[in-house]
C-alpha cells in the first residue's frame, strides 16, 4: 500500500537546521512507514519551502535533502489535495492552474 497527499512541516531561520531538520524528519517517516507495512515512493517525494521571495532567494537551489540514497526534488509548487500551492502561498500558481483547465474546456 501507499500513502497519498503526506506532507511533513518545519520551521526555521537557519537553513541549515531546516535541512537538517527535514532530512531526519524523512529518514524517521520512511521508517514508520517501513514498520507499518506502506511505501512511500521516493521519486515521487519532493520538497517545498515557503516564505517570503527575500526569504526564499536565501535558500540553495539544490537543499540535499536525502531519502534512500536519491535526492529529493525541490519545486516551486504542487498541488494537495487539489489546491496548487507555490513558495510564498500567494495563490497564483492555483488561479494559473484553475485559468488553464478553463481554457482547455473551452477551446474544445
Amino acid at each position: 500500500m501507499y500513502t497519498d497527499e503526506t506532507n511533513l512541516t518545519f520551521v526555521s531561520k537557519d537553513s541549515e537546521e531546516l535541512i537538517s531538520s527535514l532530512t531526519n524528519d524523512l529518514g524517521n517517516l520512511k521508517q514508520w512507514l517501513d514498520s507499518n507495512r506502506l511505501t512511500l515512493n521516493v521519486l515521487k517525494t519532493k520538497c517545498l519551502f515557503t516564505g517570503t521571495r527575500q526569504k526564499i532567494s536565501l535558500l540553495p537551489s539544490e537543499p540535499h535533502i536525502y531519502l534512500d540514497g536519491h535526492s529529493v526534488e525541490r519545486v516551486n509548487s504542487y498541488k494537495c489535495l487539489g489546491v496548487q500551492v507555490d513558495e510564498t502561498l500567494s495563490w497564483e500558481a492555483h488561479i494559473l492552474q484553475v485559468v488553464c483547465k478553463v481554457a482547455k474546456v473551452l477551446l474544445l
